[in-house]
């Protein structure tokens, strides 16, 4: 199993900040619900290969929770900037392409300090996967960095975004052709 945080240094600015902001989440939630928060995006790239992709979080969560508008965490940067974190609820895991065990094969993510959520890590294939619906050139290198650290291939992307694609309604015409050009940036990080 692929270790997420392993490259993340614990006092390290936007970790604390991450960890503060689902921390303001969690002490909103009741207790004994089970709520699951399941990461996708350029956060839980940061998580996964310590580098920053970006200050917002998103992700679906297992049950409906209400997050107010302007919640965020501001924090100072190690530049000495100051930055905000906060959940992105313009992204919607219908719109993303998404294999059908992607929640099956996602990982717990060992914040201890939560006290009424679980927070999930999607595998680095399926993060790679979802990016391809978009495929956006943040995208483009956030399946770059995946690849390049070894945490996904282009060949198991390719695989799981074909199997992915089979619960996919509508004109797939840009899909593959999306996938083409994941595949290939995805090989030319190799």
């Amino acid at each position: 199993m692929i270790q997420i945080l392993d490259k993340i240094h614990q006092s390290d600015a936007l970790f604390v900040a991450l960890k503060n902001f689902l921390s303001k989440i969690d002490q909103t939630l009741p207790p004994n619900k089970n709520v699951k928060l399941f990461l996708f995006g350029g956060m839980l790239v940061y998580l996964y290969t310590g580098l920053e992709r970006s200050y917002y979080i998103e992700g679906e969560f297992n049950q409906k929770v209400y997050i107010p508008d302007g919640l965020n965490w501001l924090y100072t940067h190690h530049t000495g900037q100051e930055k905000q974190i906060r959940f992105n609820k313009n992204d919607n895991s219908r719109f993303n392409l998404l294999h059908q065990n992607y929640l099956q094969d996602a990982q717990i993510i060992p914040f201890t300090h939560l006290k009424h959520m679980q927070v999930y890590a999607l595998s680095p294939v399926d993060v790679c996967v979802s990016k391809i619906a978009r495929l956006s050139l943040i995208d483009i290198e956030d399946i770059q960095l995946l690849v390049k650290t070894g945490l996904c291939s282009p060949q198991s992307i390719e695989q799981r975004a074909k199997e992915a694609s089979s619960d996919y309604i509508g004109d797939l015409s840009q899909f593959h052709t999306n996938l083409n050009l994941a595949i290939h940036y995805a090989r030319l990080a190799k």
